[in-house]
């Protein structure tokens, strides 16, 4: 047992009783939405800078099957491929960093004056 079945239950024995699982859905739920509308605007963001605004609608409608697709699929996989996208957002802005030291090293000691 693991994720949403083991958090229910650790919420309904603990002090919760049987209202643990009405709050562990309701937060899921929250969560779920909230996470899906951020993730959704970051990338339509990124799309929108690296390839043009005609990108978008690609974009949007991917997003949108990706939902069917997870709504089905095994929470281990949908694990495993967010987090794969967070490496390929990750990587680059690492990257970014490394190369822009010297100019971050620079205006943080032109901050620290002020």
């Amino acid at each position: 047992m693991h994720s949403v079945p083991l958090t229910t239950q650790a919420f309904t024995r603990g002090f919760f009783g049987d209202y643990g699982q009405y709050i562990v859905s309701l937060g899921l739920m929250l969560f779920a939405f909230s996470t899906a509308i951020a993730w959704s605007y970051y990338g339509d963001r990124a799309m929108t800078y690296l390839f043009g605004p005609r990108s978008v609608l690609p974009y949007r409608i991917a997003y949108f099957l990706g939902f069917f697709y997870a709504a089905l699929a095994d929470t281990t996989i949908i694990w495993n491929l967010s987090l794969i996208t967070i490496v390929l957002m990750t990587v680059p802005n690492l990257v970014g960093i490394l190369l822009m030291r010297r100019e971050m090293k620079a205006t943080l000691r032109l901050l620290g004056k002020n």
